[in-house]
């Protein structure tokens, strides 16, 4: 109750997702300008996509915390072996994440100990703390890349994947579903699920696609992946936060132009237009053609766009 009043006296608000936008929305009875975390994906998207040279490696990279569920994604993994026997021999699942404590360390060791009674101990690195190098190397040479955690507001580690061409199976609910793995031309851009079924035939899909045969559609699905990744870029951000500021923004310039004289407010205008037009106008969707939903936040047609080095066949 404290909760929903507070809302009802704040002058800005600001969700990063579309699922914390409706939740907030049912609890302020307002509804927050949708405003996506900035995701710096500049150095991911330089890593090629290669899908000839992705290997059958599935990736997470999450810390070590109750609610990522990594056990999930061990017995998923486990499941598709056995569902899929001979399918997928050279398959391995690489977990990575930061090791922040006592706890995170007693849940590394619970996951060692679950992938030796599931029979699949040879067929799985659960690593702590890697380097930056080792991550970028790892998000090279992964074809898959698996998020489990249950409504996760948004899901900056799914947009990582993406960017750097991982195809993702990610959990079927909150940021994931209602705004990262997200159609791109009409097309799936990643893969979502729920259950150890429905994660092991996600994988097995991708996976298979790696075969001559499916190595076409893999790379389509990787062009399309990273093109749904570059919603959430810095730039966006800025133009959607300026935005979400513009009601205090124009009240203190209000408030400073009253109390200028009409030289100064001239001196001030034409300081302005000598420098240009503001690089980041409060509505980001004034002067362009981009159609904008609702809040004033730009939509996109996603076009996924091909590369001849990044789609090596």
């Amino acid at each position: 109750l404290a909760y929903g009043v507070a809302g009802q006296f704040t002058s800005v608000a600001m969700a990063n997702s579309t699922w914390t936008q409706g939740h907030m929305h049912k609890l302020w009875r307002r509804k927050p300008t949708l405003v996506f975390p900035p995701c710096d994906t500049t150095e991911l998207q330089r890593i090629p996509l290669a899908p000839r040279r992705r290997e059958p490696t599935i990736i997470s990279i999450a810390q070590y915390r109750p609610e990522k569920d990594h056990a999930l994604q061990l017995r998923a993994f486990s499941t598709m072996l056995q569902f899929w026997p001979g399918a997928h021999d050279t398959a391995q699942l690489v977990l990575m994440g930061a090791c922040r404590n006592e706890e995170d360390a007693a849940r590394v060791s619970a996951l060692r100990k679950l992938s030796a009674e599931l029979g699949i101990e040879d067929r799985v690195q659960i690593l702590t703390d890697v380097s930056y190098a080792e991550r970028q190397e790892w998000l090279g040479r992964a074809a898959c890349g698996l998020h489990t955690m249950w409504m996760e507001h948004f899901g900056i580690g799914v947009v990582e994947l993406m960017a750097a061409g991982v195809v993702p199976v990610a959990h079927s609910s909150g940021g994931p579903l209602e705004d990262i793995v997200t159609a791109v031309e009409g097309m799936p851009s990643g893969k979502l699920a729920q259950t150890e079924r429905e994660y092991a035939a996600a994988m097995h899909q991708i996976l298979s696609m790696l075969e001559v045969d499916g190595r076409e559609e893999y790379a389509a699905l990787q062009r399309r992946a990273r093109a749904a990744s570059t919603r959430f870029s810095d730039e966006r951000f800025a133009q959607s936060f300026c935005f979400a500021m513009g009601p205090i923004l124009d009240q203190i310039s209000t408030e400073e132009d009253a109390a200028l004289s009409p030289d100064s407010r001239r001196r001030r205008l034409r300081r302005s237009m000598a420098r240009g037009a503001d690089p980041l106008p409060q509505n980001p969707a004034g002067g362009n053609d981009e159609p904008h939903d609702g809040d004033g936040v730009q939509t996109h047609e996603y076009r996924a766009i091909d590369s001849d080095e990044d789609t090596d066949l």
